[in-house]
């Protein structure tokens, strides 16, 4: 992550700022805008968690516990991430508990 101006830019390992990018105008700490190479990225910093691995796949986001993999059989809430996203945990306890921590 990179503070400057009121931005904030957030990559991923291997990624650099690029002038073809998402900025999410508000979205960010103390309503700084977040830049980002693709919206995905994007998404996995807004839903961050402590205690959650949190992954982002066109626009939905994966919750998993330390030690949980992704499965055929899930729960899922719609637009209850952040910016309306579809969230997906591998089960009931697990959505909760995300939805519940604090960022």
């Amino acid at each position: 992550m990179e503070a400057s101006d009121g931005r904030l830019w957030v990559l991923k390992p291997g990624q650099e700022k690029s002038g073809e990018h998402v900025a999410l105008i508000g979205a960010g700490p103390q309503g700084m805008t977040v830049r980002a190479v693709d919206r995905d990225t994007a998404l996995e910093y807004l839903a961050a968690k402590p205690g959650f691995q949190v992954e982002a796949k066109d626009g939905r986001l994966w919750v998993l516990k330390p030690g949980q993999e992704k499965s055929g059989n899930h729960v899922a809430r719609i637009g209850v991430g952040p910016l309306g996203s579809t969230v997906r945990a591998v089960d009931a306890e697990t959505m909760e508990a995300y939805l519940a921590a604090q960022s």
